[in-house]
């Protein structure tokens, strides 16, 4: 057996939940057994592992690991350091989440280099101790933000970023999946307590380039889907 343990800082918690509620499918289809606990500090999560699926495992560990970085951590970078004028607050919500998808896949891969070796992970540690260009880049960008956003700029920004890319999404119901219709649920690493435009949001995140809808949503989500994304919107056959 192979055995991974995740810490984090226990205020952080939902981290370790993250990881936890996206893979347990994982875990449970190659028989791993888990155990997520708490103390006053620090969380835990430890993940024993078949050595037939260790690599996979830690693969996908791995992946979530990055995205806790690379989407919670980024973005409390982010909320500290932009204060932006012109901007609804959902408005300022998808502007994090604009910029922590423009260079999501690029950072994560950075940060993964960091501790794709390891075993034992504290995530917390990662981030203090071993990302320093990254927070140098975060740094940068924050610079570059002005003091006043305005809506059409945001537009711009966000249908800059999705043209051309071709990842596809599904929206169902509300939920949104991805093409192996596997729950996606990035958003939860943000502010918990943002629920307007929760699903907007979530396809920001997610780095699609092409949706398929099926069902309503939520207005304020259906006007920024349209607006942002448009003619990329595909309405599903059973609408």
């Amino acid at each position: 057996m192979t055995k991974i343990v995740i810490t984090e800082r226990s205020e952080n918690s939902k981290n370790l939940n993250y990881i936890l509620s996206t893979l347990r499918e994982t875990f449970n289809q190659t028989e791993s057994s888990f155990y997520l606990s708490e103390s006053e500090q620090r969380g835990k999560l430890e993940i024993l592992v078949p050595d037939f699926y260790s690599e996979i495992i830690k693969s996908e560990v791995f992946d979530k690991v990055g995205d806790v970085i690379v989407i919670n951590y980024k973005y409390d970078y982010f909320k500290k350091k932009i204060v932006v004028n012109g901007l609804t607050e959902v408005e300022r919500e998808l502007l994090f989440a604009s910029l922590i998808a423009a260079d999501l896949e690029e950072d994560k891969k950075y940060v993964i280099e960091r501790y794709k070796k390891q075993t034992e992970i504290a995530i917390d540690g990662i981030y203090n101790f071993k990302l320093k260009l990254l927070k140098n880049k975060w740094e940068e960008i924050v610079s570059y933000i002005p003091s006043y956003f305005s809506k059409e700029q945001l537009k711009e920004f966000i249908t800059y970023l999705i043209d051309g890319r071709k990842r596809k999404i599904y929206v169902d119901m509300g939920r949104v999946y991805d093409v192996r219709f596997r729950p996606q649920k990035r958003g939860e690493l943000m502010d918990e307590s943002f629920l307007e435009g929760k699903i907007i949001r979530e396809i920001i995140l997610s780095g699609c380039g092409l949706i398929e809808l099926n069902g309503n949503l939520p207005k304020t989500d259906e006007f920024y889907l349209m607006e942002y994304y448009g003619d990329k919107v595909l309405m599903s056959k059973t609408t």
